[in-house]
């Protein structure tokens, strides 16, 4: 279920690029601000073909046959010097972290960037992105977002469904390039690690996570309610809801969390049921993902949404990593 795949793609090489590389600026940058780029020989790639990186962002769009609708959505930003992330914190070192998988696919290593500002340019894809399995039959919004230096492209990767960070530039998804899928990425790489004054709760039960959950809304300790949030919905609270002309929402609020969304939570009763079969179980298993029905009491920050005797059913979906149980989704159905 949380395994999301993006199609591969051929990459066409452009060989006289790489002739030409020196003059899109192979040589160092003598502004001493940040290393542009390079070309590259990589003769572990399927296709061993050789790519220039090293080019204009339009030049870079027209070397991958990506056909876009210009003028880009463009802005200046600095990239996080920090991309650690500790439990409960905001997650921006992992958009980072992730985005830069991708980016390296192509030779674009944006570990150098930390700190610098950049040109952010945001292209949308004429003919955006197929979906995978069921939904292969259907085409989704895509974008390009480039990172520009001195007119010269250091950093790439596109947006699955606008917003979804990945596949790479030449299609691949984040499986097909580290051979893991994210969460198993996430727990190598060491994010969202407990702070020394933070209890570990990899021992607590379903029930357990979801109760230590609503108690830490209530009690205020939103840093806590966050550690108990799945590596998927934490990636998700990044771009749901943003800005058009931002990469990611700058903090944690109301519109992209359900912890700043809720004001009370507690689970008035649980029903356990089989994630596939939706059908009510009595004991998890050796299952690693269920999901429940709530009877709730539950009052939201948004009048709109809330019942006038405090009462609601949620269906909560939790994952089981090396970290313990998470949740992953909160839904108004199963």
């Amino acid at each position: 279920m949380l395994n999301v795949k993006q199609p591969n793609f051929f990459i066409v090489a452009i060989s006289t690029l790489v002739m030409t590389g020196i003059v899109f600026g192979i040589l160092p940058n003598m502004q001493g601000t940040i290393p542009i780029c390079a070309a590259e020989t990589n003769a572990d790639r399927e296709e061993k073909t050789e790519q220039a990186v090293c080019l204009a962002p339009k030049t870079f769009l027209e070397a991958w046959e990506l056909d876009a609708i210009d003028p880009p959505t463009s802005f200046q930003m600095t990239v996080p010097e920090d991309w650690r992330v500790e439990s409960g914190a905001y997650p921006v070192g992992l958009y980072w972290g992730v985005a830069n998988v991708f980016s390296k696919e192509i030779g674009l290593d944006m570990s150098d960037l930390r700190g610098k500002q950049v040109e952010v340019q945001i292209y949308e894809l004429t003919d955006g992105l197929p979906g995978e399995g069921e939904n292969e039959a259907y085409t989704y919004p895509a974008n390009a977002t480039l990172l520009v230096s001195d007119h010269l492209t250091v950093g790439a990767w596109l947006n699955f469904n606008v917003s979804n960070v990945g596949p790479s530039i030449n299609k691949k998804s984040f499986r097909d390039i580290t051979g893991l899928e994210i969460h198993e990425w996430i727990e190598q790489e060491g994010y969202f690690a407990a702070s020394d004054d933070r209890e570990e709760t990899g021992d607590l039960s379903p029930t357990e996570v979801l109760d230590a959950f609503f108690d830490a809304i209530n009690d205020g300790d939103r840093e806590r309610a966050i550690s108990f949030l799945g590596p998927y919905a934490q990636l998700q609270s990044l771009t749901v809801n943003k800005e058009d002309d931002a990469l990611y929402n700058p903090e944690f609020g109301s519109h992209n969390s359900l912890v700043y969304n809720i004001v009370e939570a507690a689970a008035l009763s649980y029903r356990m049921l089989d994630p596939e079969s939706l059908e009510t179980i009595d004991d998890i298993g050796d299952r690693t993902e269920i999901e429940f029905a709530l009877d709730m009491h539950l009052v939201w920050q948004d009048e709109a949404f809330n019942t006038p005797d405090g009462k609601a059913v949620r269906f909560p979906l939790l994952h089981k990593y090396g970290s313990g149980w998470k949740i992953e989704g909160f839904g108004t159905g199963p």
